[in-house]
């Protein structure tokens, strides 16, 4: 896939976070998502989910067509993931977004997510979702401060006995 369609560039400048330092997405390798991989399920919502590192570094090292992983880097370390599903309903689908403990309250989730609207709108696109486990009130309060409300409530998708929120923003 060439590099001028959505989401298909191997790297993105997203420039400085809260304290200057640069922020930039770069397609996954597989030694991102084994890294990645080990790192994200120590830490909730994927830890409580019960989802295996074999799992998620599988998954991170699937990018497709239709299907892109980046490793979400900070000042020249490996901050974080973000996975996004394009196109997906009317717009592009956040699949994953992952911000490591020594990373996060430095704008780095809000800059990935300012980058996956900023590509969909390029894109024609009318909405961005997400899902959200429905015990991850801090995540939700993230995803409303930046314009998402519940689209739908998810019972048991991916665990028995654990909801997850379908958000939407409205990108028009």
């Amino acid at each position: 896939m060439p590099d001028d369609q959505p989401f298909h560039r191997s790297e993105y400048r997203l420039g400085p976070g809260v304290a200057g330092a640069e922020t930039a997405l770069k397609c996954a390798t597989q030694a991102d998502a084994d890294i990645l991989g080990l790192a994200i399920t120590g830490m909730d919502p994927w830890a409580r989910l019960a989802l295996s590192a074999e799992q998620m570094t599988s998954f991170l090292a699937g990018s497709n067509e239709y299907l892109r992983c980046f490793s979400i880097w900070h000042g020249g370390e490996r901050a974080g993931v973000t996975v996004v599903r394009f196109p997906w309903l009317s717009g592009p689908y956040l699949n994953l977004l992952a911000v490591l403990p020594a990373f996060q309250q430095r704008g780095v989730g809000r800059a990935a997510l300012a980058w996956m609207e900023a590509e969909a709108r390029g894109a024609g696109s009318r909405n961005s979702f997400l899902c959200v486990s429905a015990f991850n009130t801090a995540a939700q309060g993230f995803y409303r401060r930046n314009g998402y409300s519940d689209a739908a409530l998810l019972n048991d998708l991916i665990k028995d006995g654990e909801d997850e929120i379908l958000m939407r923003k409205r990108l028009d």
